[in-house]
């Protein structure tokens, strides 16, 4: 697997995002160790403080596979849903002696009043277990550093929307990453696809457009005995009509459901768009140049969008209200600084904020109602998309054991 590119410094956090105070926070920079006389290492970033969490469900509204990703290293873990990031937390794993195992788990049980039976009945609610030797998500205490007996503890309200989100068998990728110098902890696209493989390779990240290889339908084989038999068949009855078999009953056709809605990732950071469906990436391809000054002016600051029935993008956020700012003593003016109407987000977004010619008219022949799209000032693809790739290729195995947590 190709090595990922040097990835571009995140914008200025002044610039405005959609949900600008998560982003923020998601951009905060890395603690600063406590001065000591002993010279000692500086502590792991963090992308967020102890017990703190974002659930952003709206930013992949569709139904779709989930998946989770978890760095020891940085003490987070971010959950995605048909590949676009709607949940970033904070959490607090084995400590030394108790270490949380790093590898590709699935989702093995749920049980909202777990008990331990390992540590002295200890409560474990809104338990989502990994092993069956002791790893498992639950709500906990969150101290700021690696404190539990090997599982991975979450803020209680994150858990519970965890808990709801994430079904039996969903993968969940665990790494100990530490971060390129001057890298944002936090992607929004995920490390890996529903089928635990990674999501990202070398050939999106290309300069030319990139998209997957159609698959043809396979052809159903008929073996020869079937079809001796029919050329008997249809030998005897042109002999004798009146042996002729009577045709079977035809079967009502099948409905065929229509294609899922896409989720298009566009990171203004790495200028770059991925369009993913059912968390799998179908095309990726360069964005615009200057795309980020020209989405921020003509936008609005609008963020996320949705494709309607009228086959056109609006918008699904609300813009910040920043007001003109009045003479001192002067009347605040109520009037927005930003107005755009509705009508015209749909030219901006193909002019400006999307790739055009050819891949333009290919991607907008596959939208239907429900697809979304999201302008994030986060980059996409990250260190912890490396790691994936490297849990890949080392193949973690798992043994199920019966003395569970």
């Amino acid at each position: 697997m190709p090595a990922l590119p040097p990835l571009p410094a995140l914008f200025a956090a002044r610039r405005r995002t959609v949900l600008g105070a998560v982003l923020a926070a998601c951009a905060a920079p890395a603690w600063a160790a406590k001065g000591s006389k002993k010279a000692s290492k500086p502590r792991p970033p963090r992308p967020l403080r102890p017990g703190q969490f974002f659930w952003l469900p709206e930013l992949a509204p569709a139904t779709g596979p989930v998946v989770a990703a978890v760095n020891l290293h940085t003490q987070h873990m971010q959950v995605y849903r048909n590949g676009i990031s709607i949940g970033y937390s904070s959490i607090s794993s084995g400590r030394p002696g108790y270490g949380t195992p790093v590898g590709l788990f699935n989702v093995l049980q749920k049980n909202r009043h777990h008990r331990s039976n390992k540590y002295d009945d200890a409560p474990m609610p809104w338990m989502v277990r990994l092993t069956w030797d002791g790893v498992a998500f639950h709500a906990g205490a969150l101290p700021g550093y690696p404190a539990s007996h090997g599982c991975i503890r979450l803020p209680a309200q994150f858990a519970a929307k965890l808990f709801g989100a994430i079904r039996y068998d969903d993968n969940v990728l665990v790494v100990r990453q530490e971060m390129s110098e001057g890298q944002q902890p936090l992607t929004t696209l995920a490390p890996i696809d529903p089928q635990g493989k990674p999501l990202v390779h070398g050939d999106m990240l290309q300069d030319a457009p990139w998209w997957a290889p159609e698959t043809e339908p396979e052809t159903p084989e008929v073996a020869l005995e079937e079809v001796l038999v029919e050329e008997v068949a249809l030998a005897a009855s042109a002999a004798d009509p009146a042996s002729a078999p009577e045709p079977a009953a035809s079967e009502p056709p099948k409905p065929v459901e229509p294609p899922r809605p896409l989720a298009l990732l566009a990171s203004l950071s790495q200028q770059r768009l991925f369009v993913l469906r059912d968390g799998q990436v179908l095309a990726a391809a360069p964005l615009p140049v200057a795309t980020f000054e020209l989405v921020q002016t003509a936008l609005d600051g609008h963020r996320l969008l949705l494709w309607g029935d009228d086959a056109r993008w609006t918008a699904l956020d609300k813009p910040p209200q920043k007001k003109r700012r009045a003479p001192k003593g002067a009347e605040q003016p109520e009037e927005p600084l930003f107005s755009i109407p509705p009508e015209l987000i749909d030219e901006v977004v193909w002019r400006d904020a999307l790739p055009g010619g050819e891949f333009a008219e290919r991607l907008r022949a596959m939208l239907v109602p429900g697809s979304t799209l999201l302008l994030s000032d986060m980059p996409a693809v990250g260190d912890v998309h490396t790691a994936a790739w490297e849990a890949q290729d080392k193949r973690y195995f798992r043994t199920p054991k019966t003395n569970g947590i």
